[in-house]
């Protein structure tokens, strides 16, 4: 996490206890509308927090500060390099020679070119140039391999100076760590006691390039406190790394709580919606299922009233039959009966007078009905 210098200089501020923007900007020296920017990104980054008009370090932001002020100490590096030609000459004038069982070994300082190392020279079947590195202080692992890089091109020129290679002697421009350790100091009353762990696998570099030797940890006091050590990078990423994933992990899972009572908030609003929009509708159904039910009673009494109405005009239509009948049976009659006739004519218009009122009877009937 990249940070500027106003902001570590907030954060050391913060780092005795917790201040008032005011407080802040006297002992930082930041004008207030600068601080007000520079705070809020610090919140948004997870390093502070705010409560009750007063800022603090979280776990997080404890955490980064100490990393960025370098937290972990390396030590006892060594690097191998691997050259196509070597001056012995030199190596054997200015180097210091050194008693090792089955090849020549010659030790340079290269201190007088400003690097503070010393390059082992192995005369082997291979020649190779052993770096023994200073110890420094890292942020990371990551941050540490950038330092030891550093280093080696630094002390790759004090070598062309001291005459022992040129540039174009080298076989390339890699090199492996053939070893190193990582330290952390404990706090004053930790009660762990010396002990050395076995990791259960190889260690690995900082390149993330596996070694001949088994990752180890250990408890070690040789400087007077208490010190975790490790030959592994692996652990060491995980000794430094892990708090920090552990509090973001804790503001992930804040940030979701948050986000589901918005949610929980946003759905119970949503289901009384929801219920008063059915209750609304179940009184519409309601009433509309009243409506359906008078309308079906209404259609059964008219259904009643037709069957009525379709016997009235039965009856009626059996008597004007009858009447016709009995019309044919007078005037047949009269037709045997000529001397009458005068009297059945009369008696024909008077009966056809009554069956026309009787017809206009019952259409007045059948539309009254209706």
């Amino acid at each position: 996490m990249e940070l500027s210098e106003r902001e570590l200089k907030v954060l050391d501020v913060l780092l005795s206890g917790k201040r008032r923007a005011r407080e802040i900007s006297e002992k930082t020296g930041i004008p207030k509308q600068s601080l007000y920017r520079i705070l809020r990104k610090l919140e948004e980054k997870g390093l502070i927090s705010k409560e009750n008009g007063e800022y603090g370090l979280t776990i997080l932001g404890r955490r980064i500060f100490d990393l960025k002020h370098g937290e972990i100490r390396v030590h006892d590096v060594k690097v191998v390099l691997q050259a196509l030609d070597v001056n012995l000459f030199v190596a054997r004038e200015k180097g210091k020679e050194v008693n090792v069982k089955n090849w020549d070994c010659y030790y340079l300082d290269l201190s007088k070119y400003g690097v503070t190392a010393k390059a082992q020279v192995n005369i082997a079947e291979k020649v190779t140039i052993v770096l023994h590195l200073p110890e420094f202080q890292a942020n990371d692992v990551h941050s540490a391999f950038l330092t030891i890089q550093n280093m080696v091109a630094k002390c790759r020129r004090a070598l062309e100076l001291e005459g022992l290679i040129t540039e174009e002697e080298w076989l390339d421009y890699s090199f492996k760590v053939k070893y190193h350790e990582f330290a952390w100091e404990l706090p004053p009353n930790d009660p762990s006691e010396p002990i050395e762990v076995d990791l259960g696998y190889k260690a690995l570099n900082p390149k993330g390039e596996e070694m001949d030797y088994n990752a180890k940890a250990w408890i070690d006091e040789s400087l007077g406190y208490k010190e975790l050590e490790t030959n592994d990078s692996l652990y060491a990423h995980k000794r430094v790394m892990e708090p920090i994933w552990t509090e973001e992990t804790l503001m992930r899972v804040r940030e979701i709580h948050n986000i589901l009572q918005g949610f929980n908030r946003d759905f119970n609003q949503t289901l009384k919606l929801f219920i008063t929009a059915m209750n609304q509708f179940n009184r519409t159904f309601n009433s509309w299922n009243g409506m359906i039910t008078s309308f079906t009673e209404s259609q059964k009494a008219l259904s009643q009233n037709i069957m009525e109405h379709i016997q009235l005009v039965s009856s009626v239509t059996g008597m004007t039959k009858e009447i016709s009948e009995s019309v044919k049976w007078l005037t047949e009659a009269c037709k045997s009966q000529k001397s009458i006739n005068d009297r059945l004519i009369v008696m024909n218009i008077v009966l056809m007078i009554g069956l026309i009122g009787l017809i206009v009877l019952m259409l007045v009937i059948i539309w009254k009905g209706v």
